[in-house]
């Protein structure tokens, strides 16, 4: 039982400190999970869910704060994994960018736009770039119905920014971006 719980306390210090460099990595080396991580292999995704957890957890008790650094450690343990991008940029976009929760039309632009950018860092990194070009588009489609006024050019200015995103998750291959592609085509002037 002794040597079960030294070992137990053994990987955890290894996914502690491969945690740690991980968050502190900056540049081209953060693409590529560090040697530790790679060792870590089933044992770095039993962490990633766990911080998903405590992200969780944390939006519970309304701390924005700690969960938002959750979320980008647990993106850090797998940056290939395509949900956790994805679902980063929905808090940040849908829920911390909506009228309903944010009244400040300038605070709404921040959480919109480190939601947009969450989705391009991710497409550079994750396993699936075409589902995080199609969420960024969604969501900008989404706020062209229900908040115009949070991009500074209006409706235009989120139409071409769906627009784009569509285009480049197409490009990727994405079947429902080249059909959103169309039916706005066809909507148009």
């Amino acid at each position: 039982m002794k040597l079960l719980q030294i070992s137990l306390y053994l990987v955890l210090g290894l996914f502690l400190s491969s945690l740690q460099a991980r968050l502190g990595q900056r540049g081209d080396s953060a693409q590529r999970p560090s040697l530790s991580l790679r060792l870590l292999g089933p044992a770095s995704e039993l962490g990633r869910s766990l911080q998903w957890i405590r992200f969780q957890r944390a939006l519970l008790r309304g701390n924005q704060q700690r969960a938002l650094a959750l979320a980008e450690s647990a993106i850090a343990l797998d940056p290939a994994a395509t949900d956790g991008w994805q679902l980063l940029a929905a808090h940040l976009g849908y829920f911390l960018a909506s009228p309903e929760r944010e009244h400040d039309l300038g605070r709404r632009r921040m959480w919109l736009q480190a939601a947009l950018a969450v989705t391009r860092r991710g497409a550079q990194q994750a396993d699936q770039p075409e589902e995080l070009h199609l969420q960024r588009g969604l969501m900008l489609l989404s706020k062209l119905d229900l908040d115009p006024e949070v991009d500074p050019e209006g409706p235009a200015g989120l139409l071409a920014g769906a627009i784009e995103a569509f285009r480049e998750a197409a490009r990727l291959g994405s079947a429902a971006a080249r059909e959103l592609l169309v039916d706005l085509q066809a909507d148009g002037p």
